[in-house]
């Protein structure tokens, strides 16, 4: 809460080579920690057209289920 890592991912992304995505609940198809919403409107805004990797950190077993989600999800924001 002390520190606005947002405007760190502002700074960053339009120099960006490689973005690599962490998502920690994405259980409801969005994901409740990260403002991803805001995140894909950096990534939108420095025209970014590379790479994203996709990681799960969260504690559900079914982690290939927790990527798709987290897939489904970018691309409904990025699209």
């Amino acid at each position: 809460p002390e520190v606005d890592f947002y405007q760190f991912i502002e700074q960053v992304v339009p120099h960006a080579m490689y973005i690599r995505t962490k998502f920690y609940k994405i259980e409801s198809g969005k994901e409740e920690w990260l403002d991803y919403e805001r995140i894909a409107g950096m990534i939108k805004a420095a025209n970014y057209n590379g790479c994203i990797s996709i990681v799960y950190e969260g504690q559900r077993e079914d982690r290939v289920e927790q990527v798709r989600l987290a897939a489904v999800y970018l691309r409904e924001l990025l699209g």
